[in-house]
């Protein structure tokens, strides 16, 4: 194929785009304006007082850490807009705006239309409208970011950003022609089997143009993998693209591990291909590490990337916790995970890539930039213990048996014929039927939710184990929309935290025997009957004349206790009138009298994901619930290694420069902990 009269659809190529066709494609002026004067009015109203007085450190305190950098960024932001003014010391503000929200809400809704006319600018217009609407719920916390920007799993607000607009579309292009003419060379030296892999492939934005391209080397690419963190992103990968280009495949792959830890494999692309996602790691210079270990040696490193701040995609994907990832701010541009130019080149540099260029550095005052590297075959990988592979608890196309104990789940057959898988089918589907009725009802509903789960991540039932982490199979935030929506089919009062809280079907099936019993035994015995029905043949199930799928009946809640267990988390037992989440309230009111009304609380939704610690006097868990059970205090005097405390103790009380006690709890070896170990920066 040859490159000079081909593009990157593998027809004609298109006019080029002029400088002013770019800079027409950029938004307006008075769009940023407006929507800049939208938010300073909405953080006004959550965290100033009535004479638009703020102070970040106190009201910002409560915040998740994400939502804090968010906030910070932005009151730089409005202070440069005039909307606020901000002192540079303390970042106390002054909001400078009383425009009430929603007199600039009406008026954004006039402006739209013409601002629309511009068909660059409508999808970046929509989902900043989306965003900046449900701003206050984001920042409080009452609604996940995702939500707002994938809403119900959908890619759709977010296409139009990476696709079939002037700027992207430019960006892609000259990514693609660097590509182009890499693979072009390799074909003229005879080369073939070629591999490429991209990072973060999103919802396909650079992969669209990509593989046209692709097609018209006929078979010099052996595989494109598309990779992602969300399986929600490969789904639409598998049905959008592969079907027109057979040599796609899908990989859960994070940019920011080493590989020894993930199923990809290095030293085995020709090129890899990362688009707006490098920037969105911890730690930037282990990341291009990650990237380069891909690469054979001379293989190509293509990045597209965002290069300034910009208040588009502050207001939009800056929301997004992913955004606020990084660690390493001084390898970043101030308030934001982007590197410059120049900042790319010296990573680079420092990472031995060879052959660094820019191919499109005139374009760069549009905030964005293609950098294009080789590999030295140098590699360098943080040593960690290599990751244990999944294993499928069923062979891939094993039949199911409805309520299979675990062990009777592992029954597999060297023979293939059907008369023995429906042997096997019906021998597991007794030895189940014949079991206990909880045994049997949890085994159903574990049954049900694999199914349910399966579904929505397009897995094999036999793929997905009951109690292995459901993140493991690519469940992330975009998809536990879409997993919420169907269980709330099922379960109404399924909450929109329950997959952050739970993180199996083993703990699925615990959380809703204890919450919602009755419900969860009739739906899971229906479908159990319905697929003992449809796996077992009519003939067959006459073998069985006395065996039937028990409808399994809730039995009568229990008088609730207070039980404490080793962890000293108090355990609530089955109740029809258990609230969703535990009540915030004192200890010494969780104990009922027996006839006394339950109050509901208040819904407080918490995810607790781990509990480990050290404390005065205890440096372990164990060591601190052993205190608690004897009674023990754990204050002492001052330590003499930490200070005089004669020095600054006065018996009266409010001296000031004095502490009027002598006594604390104090951590032994303080001196020993190493925070850079744990990735904790000085400035936290």
């Amino acid at each position: 194929m040859n490159g000079s009269d081909k593009n990157l659809t593998g027809g004609h190529a298109p006019p080029h785009i002029s400088a002013s066709d770019l800079q027409a494609a950029r938004l307006p002026a008075d769009a940023e304006c407006l929507a800049t004067a939208i938010v300073a009015a909405q953080v006004r109203a959550l965290f100033a007082d009535a004479h638009g007085e703020c102070a970040p450190a106190e009201s910002f305190a409560m915040l998740r850490p994400s939502h804090r950098r968010w906030l910070d960024s932005v009151l730089s932001h409005l202070n440069a807009h005039r909307v606020a003014t901000v002192n540079p010391l303390t970042r106390h503000c002054h909001f400078l705006i009383d425009d009430a929200v929603e007199a600039l809400w009406l008026r954004w809704d006039a402006a739209m239309p013409g601002w629309c006319e511009n068909a660059n600018h409508r999808a970046y217009l929509t989902l900043i409208e989306a965003c900046l609407r449900r701003l206050s719920e984001i920042l409080t916390g009452t609604l996940p970011a995702t939500d707002v920007v994938f809403p119900d799993s959908s890619m759709h607000l977010v296409e139009g950003i990476y696709k079939h607009n002037l700027i992207a579309d430019h960006f892609n292009r000259v990514l693609g022609d660097n590509l182009h003419a890499e693979l072009a060379a390799k074909a003229a030296r005879g080369e073939r089997g070629l591999r490429l892999l991209e990072i973060g492939a999103g919802t396909g934005g650079t992969t669209a143009g990509l593989l046209p391209m692709l097609r018209g080397f006929g078979d010099l690419v052996e595989e494109y993998c598309y990779t992602d963190l969300s399986k929600a992103f490969l789904l639409h990968a598998q049905e959008a693209y592969k079907p027109d280009f057979p040599a796609l495949r899908t990989a859960i792959f994070d940019v920011g591990k080493p590989l020894s830890l993930q199923s990809i494999e290095g030293n085995r692309y020709d090129a890899v291909i990362a688009t707006n996602v490098l920037h969105a790691t911890s730690d930037m210079r282990e990341t291009v590490r990650n990237a380069k270990a891909l690469l054979k040696r001379g293989g190509m490193l293509l990045v597209n990337e965002i290069s300034a701040w910009s208040w588009q995609t502050h207001f939009t994907f800056g929301l997004l916790d992913g955004w606020w990832l990084y660690e390493d701010e001084k390898l970043r541009l101030p308030g934001s995970p982007s590197l410059s130019p120049a900042q790319w080149k010296s990573l680079l540099k420092a990472e031995r890539f060879v052959d660094i260029s820019f191919p499109a550095h005139a374009d760069h005052e549009l905030g964005q930039l293609i950098l294009v590297a080789k590999s030295d075959g140098v590699v360098r990988q943080r040593l960690v213990p290599p990751a244990a592979p999944v294993k499928a608890v069923l062979r891939r196309g094993a039949p199911v048996a409805a309520l299979a104990s675990p062990s009777a789940l592992e029954i597999t057959s060297a023979t293939t014929t059907k008369s023995v898988a429906a042997t096997t089918s019906l021998s597991v589907s007794a030895s189940a039927l014949v079991a206990t009725d909880e045994a049997a009802l949890r085994a159903s509903c574990a049954l049900l939710f694999r199914e349910m789960i399966a579904g929505a991540l397009r897995m094999d039932v036999g793929e997905i184990e009951t109690h292995k982490p459901l993140e493991q199979y690519g469940l992330d935030s975009i998809l536990v929309v879409q997993l919420t929506t169907h269980f709330r089919k099922l379960f109404p009062g399924t909450r929109s935290t329950l997959f952050f809280e739970v993180h199996s079907i083993d703990g699925l099936v615990a959380h809703f025997l204890e919450h919602d019993r009755a419900t969860v035994a009739h739906a899971a015995s229906v479908h159990a009957a319905t697929v003992l029905a449809a796996t077992v043949p009519a003939s067959a199930a006459a073998a069985l004349p006395s065996t039937h799928v028990p409808v399994i009946s809730a039995p009568a809640p229990r008088v609730p206790g207070k039980v404490l267990d080793r962890s000293g988390r108090r355990r609530l037992p089955p109740s029809s009138h258990a609230p969703h989440a535990l009540p915030m309230r004192p200890a010494a009111d969780a104990t009922p009298s027996a006839d006394a009304p339950v109050e509901r609380a208040v819904r407080c939704d918490v995810a607790i994901i781990g509990v480990s610690g050290r404390y005065p006097q205890a440096p372990d868990l164990e060591s601190f619930w052993d205190n608690l059970v004897s009674g023990r205090s754990s204050a002492s005097e001052v330590p003499a290694d930490r200070w005089r405390w004669q020095d600054y103790h006065d018996a009266e009380k409010g001296k000031a420069g004095k502490s009027y006690t002598r006594w604390g709890g104090f951590l032994d070896d303080i001196d020993k902990f190493d925070p850079l170990f744990f990735r904790i920066a000085p400035k936290e």
